[in-house]
C-alpha cells in the first residue's frame, strides 16, 4: 500500500528519489502560487493556490514513474483586453526518471524525462514546471471588447504643417533649398 503525504502543510523541499518510489509515496495537496517564483513571473496575480497529485512508483519496465495532475485557476492578462482573466489550468504529469540524455531518448514518446543526477526530486518545481506547460499560449475572456489605445482627433492640414515645420530640424535647410531654387529660376 503506497503512503500518502499530504502537503496542504508546506510542501517538502526535497524528497530521496530512491525512497519514495520503492515506498510508492503519493502525494497530494496545494501550495500558494506565491511560491511558485517564475510561475509567478508569467501571472498578473500571485493569488490563490494549486493542487498536485503525484504517485511515484515504478511501470512495467522497472522505470520510475510520477504519474498525476496539477490543477488550479491562475490570474492572467486577457490579451484582447488586457484586464485579468482567470484561467483554470490542468496538466497530467507523466514522467519517467531518467540519469542521462540518452536515457531520455529511449523514452517512448508518450513518457517525458526528468533528469536526476543527484537523487532528489524537488515536488514544488515539478509542480511549477508543470503549470507552466499548461498555461494557454494567449489568455483571454471568452467575451470582451479589445483593449482600444486613445486616440487624439487628426488635426487640420494647416496645423499639421505648421506643427511640423516647428518640430522638424530640417525645415530651416528646406526653407533655404526653396529660396535658392526660386532664385536660379529667376536668372
Amino acid at each position: 500500500m503506497a503512503d500518502t503525504l499530504d502537503f496542504a502543510s508546506p510542501v517538502p523541499a526535497i524528497l530521496d528519489s530512491r525512497k519514495v518510489f520503492r515506498q510508492g509515496l503519493l502525494i497530494e495537496g496545494s501550495i500558494a502560487v506565491a511560491e511558485l517564483k517564475q510561475l509567478c513571473s508569467m501571472l498578473s496575480s500571485a493569488e490563490g493556490r494549486v493542487s498536485a497529485r503525484l504517485e511515484f512508483g515504478f511501470d512495467d519496465a522497472r522505470r520510475r514513474k510520477i504519474e498525476g495532475r496539477v490543477y488550479g485557476e491562475l490570474s492572467l492578462q486577457c490579451q484582447r483586453c488586457l484586464d485579468t482573466v482567470r484561467v483554470a489550468v490542468s496538466e497530467p504529469i507523466n514522467l519517467a526518471v531518467v540519469r542521462s540524455e540518452d536515457s531520455a531518448r529511449q523514452l517512448p514518446a508518450d513518457i517525458d524525462p526528468l533528469l536526476d543526477v543527484d537523487e532528489e526530486i524537488r515536488p514544488p518545481e515539478l509542480i511549477e514546471e508543470q503549470m507552466i506547460l499548461g498555461l494557454p499560449i494567449v489568455a483571454t475572456h471568452q467575451h470582451c471588447e479589445p483593449h482600444t489605445a486613445s486616440v487624439t482627433p487628426p488635426a487640420k492640414a494647416s496645423e499639421k504643417q505648421s506643427a511640423s515645420s516647428a518640430s522638424n530640424p530640417f525645415a530651416v535647410l528646406a526653407a533655404l533649398k526653396n529660396n535658392s531654387e526660386k532664385n536660379s529660376d529667376t536668372h
